[in-house]
């Protein structure tokens, strides 16, 4: 997706996948503006961490402190956290993951009023989904990320 954030108004990348390195998280104040920032503003946001558990870690941390993102929908192969909505399973309830183009994927980004942050986490067995470069393809279509932070959670 970096090759489509020139187009897009309000993106922003950070690397954290040194803060594995201790058993505590610590970020430098810069790093933890950028996350706040992120979770607070509309955009298509990547985050990078060493792996899936120091990334829930680390956005666990951060969202608890917010405590307001009431509809949070999260995109993972894997069983998302407590609290939030699976958009995997959502989608493959509203038939989704059979479509071959990406015009259902733009209709169920749409039509998703109560979606107040997308997290994506970008595992190789999501991003190498049958279905998944259609929904990239409406994820960077759609305006979602005009009023939505959006985030991407990858992996080094």
């Amino acid at each position: 997706m970096d090759r489509y954030n020139a187009c897009i108004r309000s993106s922003r990348n950070l690397n954290i996948a040194h803060i594995e390195q201790s058993l505590a998280i610590h970020f430098s104040e810069e790093e933890m503006f950028t996350v706040y920032d992120m979770l607070l503003s509309p955009g298509l946001h990547t985050i990078t961490v060493s792996n899936i558990v120091m990334g829930r870690a680390i956005l666990k941390l951060f969202l608890d402190s917010l405590n307001f993102h009431e509809y949070m929908y999260w995109l993972s192969e894997s069983t998302v956290p407590s609290g939030v909505i699976s958009m995997y399973q959502e989608m493959e309830l509203a038939g989704c993951m059979q479509e071959s183009s990406s015009d259902m994927y733009s209709w169920y980004l749409h039509n998703e009023p109560d979606m107040h942050m997308l997290i994506i986490e970008c595992s190789q067995g999501l991003t190498q989904e049958q279905w998944y470069p259609y929904f990239e393809e409406a994820l960077l279509q759609s305006s979602v990320y005009d009023y939505l932070p959006i985030i991407q959670v990858q992996y080094a």
